[in-house]
């Protein structure tokens, strides 16, 4: 019986197959490493991060998905796809099995699956629906205090002003203004 837990940000599912998409949000330039399985980014700053290979946590999601249904007696196809959040993100070595793709072609590819035959009848494919919507949980994260042993009352809360360094700057339309020193910060730049 499969007792990991799935963390799947989207799923997407068919009677004639399934797609898990992990979604990912990490500026810079990025190379997919496939021994260890790793994310290299290298930031417009020239600064090098390595993180978890988002490829090797769709491949796990995809194997512990394909393992729940399996134990449901049903076999359906799942691929899975790493989903860049956005195309100014350059991918300079993708990984070798699994997709990579940006949100404007997610429809294309879903539409070259279609080819492929049904696996489920509309009864099967209704039990498996309520089965995973039942089976959901949503994840909730432990409070950061908890997680690191922090007492509450050793955090600060507050958008910090840049001139006197006070927390309790107050949101005005698009500005800051700060309670303390009467400071106003404009911000109009969207990122």
């Amino acid at each position: 019986m499969v007792k990991s837990i799935l963390e799947i940000d989207t799923l997407f599912l068919t009677p004639s197959f399934a797609v898990v998409f992990e979604v990912k949000n990490i500026a810079g330039s990025l190379k997919f490493i496939e021994t260890p399985p790793q994310l290299i980014r290298t930031s417009a700053d020239g600064q090098i991060d390595g993180f978890d290979s988002p490829a090797a946590q769709v491949e796990r999601n995809v194997e512990l998905l394909e393992e729940w249904i399996h134990i449901r007696g049903i076999h359906l196809p799942v691929y899975g796809v790493v989903v860049f959040a956005y195309p100014k993100q350059i991918v300079e070595l993708a990984p070798v099995k699994t997709k990579v793709l940006f949100p404007k072609l997610i429809p294309s590819y879903i539409k070259s699956l279609y080819d492929k035959p049904s696996k489920l009848k509309k009864d099967s494919f209704n039990w498996l629906s309520t089965e995973i919507m039942s089976s959901h949980r949503n994840y909730i994260p432990p409070p950061i205090c908890e997680t690191y042993h922090i007492p509450r009352s050793d955090i600060r809360t507050g958008v910090a002003c840049e001139f006197c360094g006070n927390l309790g700057m107050i949101k005005v339309l698009r500005n800051w203004r700060c309670s303390s020193c009467e400071n106003y910060e404009y911000h109009f730049e969207r990122k």
